[in-house]
């Protein structure tokens, strides 16, 4: 059982792909990619939410949805 494997060529920003306009979609990027980074460091500095939440003077609830991928804001 064979299937052909279809490939798009990407804009780069999967936000305009699925129909943003371009400048939210960049806006949308941004925020994801911070949030990764932030992701990052907090894991290789092997922080809680609690310890993290008082170096970035935010809720402990706020690192969680952060790390957890949720962006907009409550």
């Amino acid at each position: 059982m064979s299937e052909d494997i279809r490939f798009e060529q990407s804009f780069g920003n999967v936000f305009q792909e699925i129909g943003f306009p371009v400048d939210e979609a960049e806006h949308e990027l941004l925020k994801a990619d911070l949030a990764l980074e932030i992701h990052i460091i907090l894991e290789k500095r092997k922080l809680t939410p609690l310890k993290a939440g008082k170096i970035l003077g935010i809720d402990r609830w706020d690192v969680s949805r952060l790390k957890n991928g949720d962006l907009n804001p409550q």
